[in-house]
């Protein structure tokens, strides 16, 4: 199925309720109620709002027995009725942000792939905050991963969460892709079969499992563990947490790794030892990067938002003035005007350190060595990217050494507060 349009878009998204919404198109042809053309300047993304007892008929609406026949509704825009294209409008449950992880559609045990499928797309139609293009798109997604193929035209993905649908939405899919095609007929690193067929069932974890985000299991009873991942750069990554829980649990893994690349665990280390704030800090300061400078850091601990110190803040001027372009010009500002910084600015630098000590070519070559050793337990990996509207597939296979070029990554803003703790791109 494509994305509804004309007379079904406005049965299914619009007809009952008037409803906020926004002009999608940068060119909209507005009548009035008569059917004349009338000159409006509405402009693409103009607030209006939909009007449902004007919009039950219109002289310019198609009369043909297709669906999707032409049909034209009434908006209110700067006090004023005016009638336009349905298709002009952005369907109402577009503009909203909304969790898409597996067990916000109430995803979480085991079930059979026909089950699974039946009740995530279930949840799908009956979730209020989920409808207008969002909810087509994401029901054709399942569709698409259940058969392999199918139609995903006529989504402006401009208008559609792609970001949480890849990341979010991709562990909800993910499990799909691995029965219908994904791992059946794949081998284990010794050559054996993985055994995924039809009759494999699907376990949601929970969200306290850091390691994985869900379980296939066989008719055998042999499980398969898979972390779902963003393709693109600025998605997910893959966190000290999750390779810690899995080195805590192996002993002779952790010693196999500190022959070759003790410093770089370490850094892993503490980065889920501490804060979002400390962590970069204290990794940073171990590899000599302003060390010196830490013991003016408060004893009692770092807080995020909070405000440094004026004194703490001339203490690392060199760092401020050498580490960024932005965080230089913004620090000679606060010296003519007044005001610190908050302590992210203070981590972003220290994680900024880390990042390229962790792209420097040895230590990306142990970083990603790392990775590789800790997923060859058995961890998969499934990526999910967007070309336009269409979902792409790819699995790294543990044992493979096929997870290439890891290094450490941040998405924290330089200034204010929030962050969370770096990962590593994979």
């Amino acid at each position: 199925m494509a994305a509804r349009t004309g007379n079904l878009a406005w049965k299914v998204h619009f007809q009952g309720l008037d409803r906020k919404t926004k002009i999608r198109r940068p060119s909209t042809i507005v009548f009035d109620q008569e059917g004349n053309k009338v000159n409006v300047p509405l402009m693409m993304g103009a607030d209006v709002t939909y009007i449902d007892n004007l919009s039950e008929s219109h002289p310019n609406d198609s009369q043909g027995s297709s669906e999707m026949r032409k049909k034209i509704v009434a908006i209110q825009f700067s006090e004023e009725t005016y009638y336009v294209d349905v298709n002009d409008l952005i369907k109402p449950g577009s503009l909203n942000k909304v969790d898409l992880k597996p067990q916000e559609f109430g995803l979480s045990g085991q079930y059979t792939l026909t089950n699974y499928v039946s009740i995530l797309k279930s949840s799908i139609r009956s979730r209020q905050d989920i409808n207008g293009d969002l909810q087509d798109y994401l029901l054709d997604l399942v569709d698409y991963e259940m058969m392999g193929s199918g139609n995903l035209s006529g989504y402006n993905t401009t208008e559609l969460p792609m970001a949480s649908i890849e990341k979010e939405f991709g562990e909800a899919l993910g499990p799909i892709h691995c029965i219908k095609r994904g791992l059946v007929g794949k081998l284990d690193k010794s050559g054996k079969s993985l055994g995924v067929t039809q009759a494999t069932q699907i376990n949601i974890v929970g969200k306290g499992v850091k390691t994985k985000d869900y379980e296939l299991i066989n008719a055998d009873g042999r499980t398969l563990n898979i972390s779902a991942k963003g393709g693109t750069s600025s998605s997910n990554t893959y966190k000290p947490a999750s390779i810690m829980e899995t080195i805590q649990l192996n002993p002779k893994l952790e010693s196999r790794i500190n022959q070759y690349g003790k410093t770089q665990l370490d850094i892993i280390k503490t980065l889920n030892t501490y804060s979002a704030i400390q962590g970069p800090i204290i990794a940073a300061n171990a590899l000599g990067y302003y060390k010196r400078l830490s013991s003016f850091l408060p004893s009692s601990g770092l807080r995020n938002p909070d405000f440094i110190s004026e004194e703490l803040q001339r203490t690392y001027e060199p760092m401020f003035l050498t580490a960024d372009t932005e965080i230089a010009n913004r620090y000679r500002q606060k010296q003519r005007t007044g005001g610190t910084f908050t302590y992210r600015t203070l981590t972003w630098c220290h994680e900024n350190f880390l990042i390229r000590y962790s792209l420097e070519s040895n230590n990306q070559s142990i970083f990603t060595r790392i990775v590789n050793d800790v997923t060859s337990a058995g961890l998969f990996f499934v990526k999910l990217n967007f070309s336009g509207q269409v979902p792409t597939f790819s699995v790294l296979m543990p044992g493979s050494g096929s997870i290439n070029n890891v290094y450490l990554r941040q998405k924290n803003t330089k200034f204010g507060g929030g962050g969370e703790k770096l990962g590593f791109q994979i």
